[in-house]
């Protein structure tokens, strides 16, 4: 409590007579103690001795609150370095508790200079300040609560949303009432039931998340201290006391837990940070092997106009295709698709693709070359399939085809009916036929991956085989983007082969 001067007006009195002086004080709820009848002291003396003495009670009172101002102002700086560090991580949970210890201190911080006398503003201005405060510190840690345990149900979110706002309701008719009201006599009888049931409830939480969330075990635990420290202190709890300053139970707890908790907070954020930073070389691996499976430029072949148009669904995709030209003149095509996604998808077609470059120098017919790659990817591939599809043209226009369960390919709009045999990979003995036919002039043969057939609409439509039919004759560019459009699911691959004449 401070000392508060009022100097009489000289003449008011005259000199040696007697004055009647009628007080009148309205002692706030909030400076009430539990129990206590209340009172304020008075005293008439000189004017000097009365402001020096208020002048010392000052200082003094200074002294007594600098150690919870300094934790409190600690608070302060970690959750200002809390935002600064979400700023450059983008994690969710250091914002909402760097803003927790934020309003946290500046309330307590505000709460302590202005309730004795350290702040010059009228208490009809920093009451309001102090209800705004403590509104967003109880909103943004039920939201922080909810976030970082993953708490399912919104029922008791809701409640606890319910339970903060009829307390900080109570509190602000408390901090914000200059005279008794029936009003005023429900919130000084309710007031401290309801905060110590948010309590409570906050406790229940926690005690929940530390039993069925053993990865937040250690959060849970240190902010465990937080709802403890506020019953104790609502119970009568009194201050620890070192000398002549006083550290407050719940502000020490307070600073306990918020140390402990932002340096489990930045321990995850540092490791979030190393997984992401292996995932981006994951990344940048994958996407070196990528550029092995899928061209960048396709070879000129006399006789052929060739375009090819590619899409991964995710960063690196399974798809691969290549041409490689033959001694005669011909061509080799292969188109494939490796099960999975990821680098290891990718490092998959780059073994299934090191395998042709070695076989295509044998001049081997289609189904040979399938069954041989066949038997080294089943030996040396650890799970996994790949469907490949295998032309080999001439530069006649000659054409022999092999299929490892891929899609057939399209010739002028029209499915080419061959036989399939299983995926590489999966049985070391399999073989595969050989279908031939003769490539005329102005003719279209299109190879694509499912990823155009399974092309997926809003409404849960598959693109399907018929539409792929009917677009089978257009661009490679254009196959891709309407398979885009209509809602891409997986890896997109389309590879055009023309005749020469028909560019013409």
């Amino acid at each position: 409590m401070t000392t508060t001067v009022f100097p009489i007006q000289a003449g008011l009195v005259k000199p040696g007579a007697t004055a009647v002086v009628a007080l009148r004080a309205w002692i706030r709820p909030t400076s009430r103690r539990p129990g206590a009848t209340g009172g304020t002291p008075f005293e008439i003396n000189g004017f000097r001795p009365l402001a020096t003495a208020a002048h010392d009670q000052k200082v003094s009172l200074l002294l007594t609150l600098l150690p919870d101002c300094a934790l409190n102002g600690m608070m302060l700086v970690i959750g200002i370095g809390l935002l600064a560090l979400w700023r450059w991580s983008g994690r969710r949970e250091l914002a909402l508790f760097g803003l927790l210890l934020l309003f946290s201190a500046v309330y307590v911080l505000l709460f302590s200079i202005a309730q004795n006398g350290f702040l010059p503003l009228s208490r009809r201005l920093w009451a309001p300040l102090l209800a705004i405060l403590m509104s967003c510190l109880f909103a943004v840690q039920i939201e922080f609560l909810w976030h970082v345990f993953a708490l399912p149900s919104r029922r008791w979110k809701c409640a606890a949303t319910a339970l903060w706002v009829i307390a900080n309701t109570h509190l602000f008719f408390l901090n914000y009432a200059h005279r008794a009201t029936g009003i005023l006599a429900v919130a000084m009888v309710t007031v401290i039931p309801f905060g110590l049931l948010f309590d409570y409830f906050g406790f229940a939480i926690l005690l929940w998340s530390l039993l069925h969330r053993p990865s937040s075990r250690a959060l849970a635990a240190c902010l465990m201290l937080v709802p403890i420290s506020s019953i104790l202190t609502g119970f009568g709890l009194p201050p620890l006391r070192i000398g002549f300053a006083s550290i407050g139970f719940y502000d020490l707890s307070n600073v306990i837990a918020g140390t402990a908790i932002t340096a489990l907070l930045v321990q995850r954020a540092l490791k979030a940070w190393r997984e992401s930073n292996a995932l981006r070389t994951e990344l940048e691996a994958a996407r070196a092997v990528q550029h092995r499976l899928v061209p960048a430029v396709l070879p000129k072949i006399p006789g052929y106009q060739l375009e090819a148009a590619y899409a991964p669904a995710h960063e690196v995709g399974g798809d691969f295709y290549q041409i490689l030209e033959q001694s005669n003149g011909g061509m080799l095509v292969i188109v494939g698709d490796v099960s999975g996604k990821g680098l290891q998808a990718a490092l998959s077609g780059a073994l299934a693709l090191g395998v042709v470059r070695t076989l295509a120098s044998e001049n081997l017919s289609p189904g040979t070359l399938l069954t041989r790659m066949n038997r080294e990817i089943a030996r040396t591939q650890q799970g996994g399939f790949i469907t490949c599809l295998c032309a080999r043209l001439s530069a006649e226009g000659c054409a022999a085809i092999a299929n490892a369960g891929h899609l057939p390919p399209y010739r002028n709009g029209v499915e080419v009916e061959i036989e399939s045999g299983l995926p590489l990979g999966i049985l070391p003995e399999t073989e595969y036929p050989e279908h031939y036919f003769r490539l005329e002039a102005s003719d279209c043969l299109t190879f694509l991956s499912d990823g155009v057939v399974e092309a997926r609409n809003d409404q849960g439509e598959l693109l399907g085989f018929e539409r792929t039919r009917v677009i089978s004759c257009r661009s490679a560019q254009a196959i891709a983007a309407a398979a885009q459009q209509f809602g891409q699911q997986d890896d997109i691959t389309v590879l055009q082969v023309r005749s020469y004449s028909a560019s013409a």
